[in-house]
């Protein structure tokens, strides 16, 4: 039993580990440092593949998508059917403005695992931005069902109502955002309602958008 415990403190996972309480407080690059020391050596507990996904996760949330895409795609490497990690490449590649292959790595993770709310929530979103409103409302009708405690794909499904005309259930829908916990809400109601006044004028769908991540 003691040469078992020696050998995880001397193998990657203990640095591994060290990296996820790096990365529970914020603390990223130090994080990135450690797990890209961890999959350099023999790991027992921790598998490669996650490691890889949450260096991509600390890419992430430094900002630097690119690096962040490289990292989920070397975990895609190791493990394709990993739907989390598809719709978190799909994430990286929405932040780096890359919606087509946003919308493809969704569609991924959502073939891997077809109850994957957040999967769907992200990708009606982005059908949203490519102003394609009536796929955006079939797809976050989906997450919706699939989640319904969740106020992010209300809120979207709103954006999608309102580019499509139908106001009042946009209005409605806003209002099931905030009443599970959207802080936008108002603001979101508010150009809901300019769009009423202005509905023959073109929309900027990416400023009304409330991302899944």
């Amino acid at each position: 039993m003691l040469e078992k415990i020696l050998s995880i403190f001397k193998s990657g996972d203990m640095l591994a580990y060290s990296g996820n309480r790096s990365f529970d407080v914020g603390n990223y690059i130090s994080a990135i440092k450690k797990f890209n020391l961890a999959v350099k050596k023999p790991l027992n507990v921790y598998e490669k593949h996650e490691i890889y996904s949450k260096i991509g996760s600390c890419y992430y949330h430094l900002f630097l998508y690119e690096k962040a895409i490289i990292a989920y795609r070397k975990s895609i490497e190791i493990k394709a059917n990993d739907h989390k990690t598809w719709s978190e490449l799909g994430v990286a590649y929405r932040r780096n403005g890359n919606f087509k292959e946003a919308v493809q790595c969704y569609e991924k993770s959502i073939l891997l695992n077809p109850d994957y709310a957040h999967a769907h929530t992200n990708l009606g979103a982005n059908y949203t931005y490519l102003n394609e409103p009536e796929k955006a409302i079939e797809i976050l009708n989906k997450a919706i069902e699939l989640d319904p405690s969740h106020y992010v794909p209300y809120s979207n499904l709103a954006l999608a109502l309102a580019m499509v005309g139908k106001f009042d259930d946009a209005e409605k829908t806003t209002k099931q955002a905030i009443s599970l916990g959207s802080k936008s809400g108002s603001e979101l109601l508010s150009r809901i309602k300019k769009l009423r006044e202005f509905r023959d004028r073109p929309i900027d769908p990416n400023s009304f958008i409330i991302w899944q991540n």
